[in-house]
Order: structure tokens, then C-alpha cells, then sequence
């Protein structure tokens, strides 16, 4: 059997697991958390205000820049595929499986590198990170 990773991951935790059957169950070996994506409204970097400038007696109002969360979700996913990309230079997997919420699946497509995203054998857009890992493996195909 190939050896084959699952990596399962939000914007703020991802769990990578290996899987040495293709009935078998998942061996979790590294749990990852995301901090700055956890925290809340003014504990990010901006104060969540909008920035206003005045001239004269006119008064603009701009819109605050993009959530911070998005932004740090794309870092995140950056870091995750920095990971599996290292991991696969090194020969630690020659299959991927992700299993992540659709807006983070995307993220992490875009931020992998072509030659780790071939390896990408399945990926399932549903947010499994808080599950054990004998339920995550309980929901995804029976023969991996």
C-alpha cells in the first residue's frame, strides 16, 4: 500500500494522520493549532473600526479593510502546505487525503505546490477537526 496521509483541517486546527491499511484505522501523529485564528473582533490585529477622513466640512467614511480572519486562514493554509510539501520531498507520503471545510479545501489547493497537489488522491469539503479520529475515519470511504 502507498503510504498515505490525512490531513484534516479548519482555519484554526489541522490533525495529520497516516493510515497503514487501506481498511485501517488513522494513527494520528501531529496536531497543529492556528492561534491568531481564534481569537476574537479587537484581540486581531486591527481594532475593527472604520477609518474616516475629514476635509473641510466633508466627512468620508471608508470601509475597514478584509477580516483578518480570511487573511489568516490563507497563512495558515500557506503553512499547512508548506508542511506537506516538505513532507513529500522527504518521501513521508506518496497520497493525500484532505478533509476540510469548503472555503479552507480551497485555500489549501491554492497555497500547494503542483507536485503535492497531484498526490492529492481524495479531498471531502466537511469539517471533521473536532472529531476523534475513530469517527473521522468512520466517515470517510470505507477502502482508502
Amino acid at each position: 500500500m502507498q503510504k498515505t496521509w490525512v490531513l484534516v483541517a479548519d482555519k484554526s486546527r489541522a490533525r495529520l494522520f497516516t493510515l497503514s491499511a487501506p481498511v485501517g484505522a488513522l494513527e494520528e501523529f501531529e496536531d497543529r493549532v492556528y492561534p491568531q485564528a481564534r481569537l476574537h473582533g479587537n484581540e486581531r490585529l486591527t481594532d475593527g473600526s472604520s477609518r474616516t477622513h475629514r476635509h473641510e466640512h466633508e466627512h468620508h467614511t471608508f470601509p475597514p479593510p478584509d477580516p483578518p480572519q480570511e487573511h489568516e486562514a490563507v497563512e495558515f493554509a500557506s503553512a499547512l502546505a508548506t508542511r506537506l510539501d516538505s513532507a513529500r520531498q522527504q518521501g513521508d507520503f506518496e497520497r493525500l487525503i484532505v478533509v476540510a471545510p469548503p472555503d479552507f479545501l480551497g485555500a489549501l489547493r491554492r497555497a500547494m505546490t503542483e507536485p503535492t497537489r497531484r498526490l492529492l488522491a481524495l479531498a471531502i469539503d466537511k469539517n471533521l477537526t473536532q472529531l476523534p479520529s475513530a469517527e473521522i475515519r468512520r466517515l470517510l470511504p470505507v477502502i482508502l
